[in-house]
């Protein structure tokens, strides 16, 4: 058994990928339980958890000799899933490109704005086209931290569009937003609201009248 220190960038998919070994295996080792109990999601890690990889066992395959054989490596692959919103507004049914390094990836978004592309584990980065106007966003894969951790507080404000001059007031406009206490802290309700909205599939309210006279 080793140990494996998560670098920044690194996820589980990455990891396991690297070490020829499913995400599942590794996640459920008895010695990474801790790490499992501290960390829900697999795919949220923070540089510096430490991980347990188990050893390596030779695998013998019987063959004929002056024979030619063949074997089938499965290449590790993971579910890239991405909602898209302009203005509040999901961008369904829109053509999309990824390109990953050399090799493209094509679809449409369903109704709901999101896209489902399945990617190399070990992808690190992308380039997302969609639409019509060819819009583009450049993508970083296995970066997003735990809820908990203050950059994975920010980095969800910053994907919803909340960019202020601090942490803050970010966190102030996202509490305005969706009708919480204007505290201005990362308290375990404004918590569990970025995790409703960033990381599931889901609509964003509608605003209320009162929001709508203020921001009018």
């Amino acid at each position: 058994m080793k140990q494996h220190i998560v670098q920044p960038g690194e996820c589980l998919t990455s990891i396991a990928a690297r070490y020829g070994f499913s995400q599942d295996m590794i996640w459920n080792l008895s010695d990474n339980s801790a790490l499992k109990e501290k960390r829900t999601d697999p795919n949220t890690l923070v540089p510096g958890d430490v991980i347990a990889i188990p050893d390596r066992r030779e695998k013998l395959v019987s063959c004929e000799t002056a024979q030619t054989h063949r074997f089938k490596l499965s290449a590790p692959s993971a579910l890239f899933r991405l909602q898209m919103f302009e203005d509040e507004k999901a961008l369904a049914n829109l053509d999309f490109e990824l390109k990953i390094g050399e090799q493209k990836f094509t679809g449409t978004t369903d109704g709901s704005g999101v896209l489902e592309v399945t990617i190399p584990s070990t992808a690190s980065e992308g380039v997302l086209t969609i639409g019509p106007d060819k819009d583009v966003y450049e993508l970083r894969f296995g970066q997003l931290q735990p809820i908990t951790e203050k950059q994975g507080v920010e980095a969800r404000l910053r994907n919803l569009g909340f960019v202020e001059d601090s942490t803050e007031k970010a966190l102030r406009a996202f509490q305005k937003r969706f009708g919480l206490t204007e505290t201005g802290e990362a308290d375990q309700a404004t918590m569990d609201k970025l995790v409703d909205v960033h990381d599931k599939v889901c609509d964003f309210p509608e605003h209320t009248s009162q929001e709508t006279s203020q921001t009018s």
